[in-house]
């Protein structure tokens, strides 16, 4: 028996000495080989997302990532104007069922975890999976999806009422003009900024009001745009052309907070 053992050892060596060195991959099997391991990598964190229930819809065709805001960060509603909303479904998917809807501005609305996982369907656009997360409401803890456009991380704010004065004046006749002028200072000869009206609550009573304008999709691998909140106060006087009572608003107060792109440490994004 250790005879045969012995000779089986040595023709496995002579063997492999014999062997012709081996061709080293191409190109095409080196790519093949990655997209393998990405399918892989993809199929397990898809295993380990929530899939809807019964009553939900399935899943487009797509497939799972998980790069981007970490498993517990606060998520929050961008790009959505004062008078939309934004809907959250039980699968990344615009006809699935609906779970909640976001209104901009809304108090005493919940805040959304990240969940850590995201969904890239065949068909386009990006997904997210957040959980609900405020104790006094009924949906507490649900999961639902949402388009990752419309949720984003934020950097802590930043009083930034001197800087935006001195480039862009103290007085303005409304929060539309406001609105562009916030725009053209972001934007560049070569990029235009998107801007959009989140608050609109300008001249709530007679001593002021506020707005909040968000501006997005800035060139930064970082920072995806920035949300202006401006307090303002009116400055009543009368027309000396016809004797009406006229009101200028008036900055007061501006607080500027970075959007961010993939994900926030420490108060900054990353």
């Amino acid at each position: 028996m250790q005879i045969k053992y012995s000779v089986f050892i040595c023709l496995c060596v002579i063997f492999s000495a014999c062997e012709k060195p081996s061709k080293s991959p191409s190109a095409n099997e080196v790519l093949e080989s990655q997209i393998q391991a990405d399918r892989i990598i993809a199929e397990d964190i898809a295993s380990k997302i929530e899939q809807p229930d019964a009553i939900g819809n399935p899943f487009p065709k797509g497939k799972a990532f998980d790069y981007g805001p970490a498993k517990g960060t606060i998520m929050h509603v961008v790009g959505v104007r004062f008078d939309d909303v934004l809907n959250f479904r039980t699968a990344p998917a615009a006809d699935a069922k609906l779970v909640t809807s976001k209104v901009p501005g809304q108090l005493l609305f919940p805040q959304f975890l990240s969940l850590g996982t995201g969904w890239l369907p065949d068909n386009g656009g990006i997904w997210w999976q957040v959980e609900i997360n405020h104790p006094e409401n009924p949906l507490h803890g649900e999961h639902a999806w949402v388009n990752a456009r419309y949720l984003k991380p934020l950097a802590t704010a930043i009083n930034k009422t001197n800087d935006i004065v001195r480039q862009i004046g103290l007085d303005y006749a409304g929060v539309e003009q406001l609105r562009q002028q916030l725009t053209e200072l972001r934007s560049s000869d070569s990029h235009t900024v998107k801007s959009v009206i989140s608050q609109d609550s300008m001249g709530i009573d007679a001593r002021g009001g506020s707005a909040q304008i968000e501006l997005l999709g800035y060139q930064d691998d970082s920072v995806y745009g920035e949300i202006f909140y401006v307090t303002f106060s009116n400055r009543w006087g009368v027309s000396a052309a016809n004797n009406k009572i006229v009101i200028a608003q008036e900055i007061a107060q501006v607080i500027v907070t970075p959007i961010c792109q993939r994900g926030v440490a420490e108060g900054l994004c990353l």
